[in-house]
């Protein structure tokens, strides 16, 4: 018998619910109009895939700068990547705090000392001459934040695997000779 009402209210709930247009409205519509306008907030529109706009101060000392503009190449070869060179480092950040770029990336200037200590002795850290490449993010852009990071670090260890297959190949033909 208490499913008879339970079908009875229900029945009488869907009526109601079906003669009142803002209701239907609630049900149906609002949501996919938050889908669309959540979609477009966050970049869901124009399918594509993002491009990043990062500024590159090459302070790389050696002459001429060979390693580190290999490096930047290897950045600009992404498309997910567009590469903008600067002078000094106030220029990027400038642009960077304006919102023209998301990242600034400064190539210390003992990249290419630091490859090359690498390549003369590959099984001697103690050798190695270490740089560390800076990178300042636009912390408005939280999708740039966590996106523009693993990128960089992608390129950076298949731009350094590459050199170490170069130096491999180098070392099979001398000895070759």
């Amino acid at each position: 018998m208490r499913l008879q009402r339970v079908f009875a209210l229900t029945k009488k709930e869907m009526k109601k619910t079906v003669r009142e247009a803002a209701v239907l409205f609630m049900i149906f519509l609002f949501p996919i109009v938050f889908v669309f306008a959540f979609g477009a907030s966050f970049g869901g529109v124009g399918g594509g895939q993002p491009v990043y706009q990062i500024g590159v101060v090459n302070m790389d000392q050696a002459n001429p700068p060979q390693s580190s503009q290999l490096f930047i190449t290897a950045l600009s070869n992404t498309e997910i990547l567009n590469i903008q060179a600067y002078a000094d480092n106030q220029t990027a950040q400038n642009d960077l705090s304006q919102g023209k770029i998301q990242a600034v990336m400064i190539i210390p200037a003992t990249f290419s000392q630091s490859l090359a200590s690498y390549q003369a002795a590959p099984n001697a850290p103690s050798k190695w001459v270490n740089a560390t490449i800076s990178l300042y993010l636009d912390k408005g852009s939280v999708v740039a934040t966590q996106a523009i990071p693993p990128i960089i670090q992608q390129v950076l260890a298949a731009f350094t695997n590459e050199i170490s297959k170069r130096l491999q190949a180098q070392l099979i033909c001398k000895r070759l000779h």
